[in-house]
């Protein structure tokens, strides 16, 4: 038989601990009470935590679990970040949730598990949250008050023609000019009409 020399602690049973077999080995190192795994524990933070927490000479970070802890900077700016590797290259990232007081710590745990689920579904937190932000600003430019007056201004149109759709975008603008034009049902315009 082959006997791992492998020390972990200076403890008077190393001697046992190095002739084990892995799972004694294994149920000793996972054990509560050993002082290396106590060490890897976190214990989730409260509100009262987070909110006491100061700034000091260099940023510091204190853990929540599973991943997700607050970033204290020297200006004293508290950002709930969680530490992931990327799906596909493995290259360790940060995805920044967001800063404390805008983010409870309860919002905080919530976007922890949709980071969990994305990332179970192969999918980067930090690209898919770029999407969904250009998404919204082109869902924002595509209204219908800025589609409608850049189809107005490419048309050849007579003076009094545009005089007449410029009467009518007026009185349609203030209802649904905000709306995006893909979430624009043909009851609302109608409703309006």
């Amino acid at each position: 038989a082959i006997i791992h020399r492998w020390t972990v602690t200076s403890s008077p049973s190393h001697r046992w601990f190095r002739n084990a077999n892995w799972s004694s080995r294994l149920a000793i190192l996972s054990s509560p009470s050993h002082r290396w795994f106590r060490n890897k524990l976190s214990t989730p933070l409260n509100d009262t935590q987070v909110k006491a927490l100061k700034p000091k000479d260099k940023s510091y970070k204190l853990t929540d679990g599973q991943g997700l802890y607050i970033f204290v900077s020297p200006t004293g700016i508290k950002s709930w970040r969680i530490d992931y590797s990327h799906p596909i290259t493995k290259k360790r990232l940060t995805y920044t949730i967001g800063t404390y007081p805008e983010f409870s710590l309860k919002q905080a745990r919530d976007e922890r598990q949709k980071v969990k689920d994305l990332l179970q579904r192969h999918i980067d937190p930090n690209e898919h949250k770029k999407e969904q932000i250009e998404k919204r600003l082109l869902e924002q430019e595509n209204t219908f008050e800025s589609v409608a007056t850049e189809w107005l201004n490419k048309q050849s149109f007579s003076a009094n023609t545009i005089k007449g759709y410029n009467m009518v975008f007026r009185h349609l603008f203030p209802l649904i000019g905000h709306r995006p034009v893909n979430k624009l049902r043909p009851i609302e315009v109608l409703q309006v009409c």
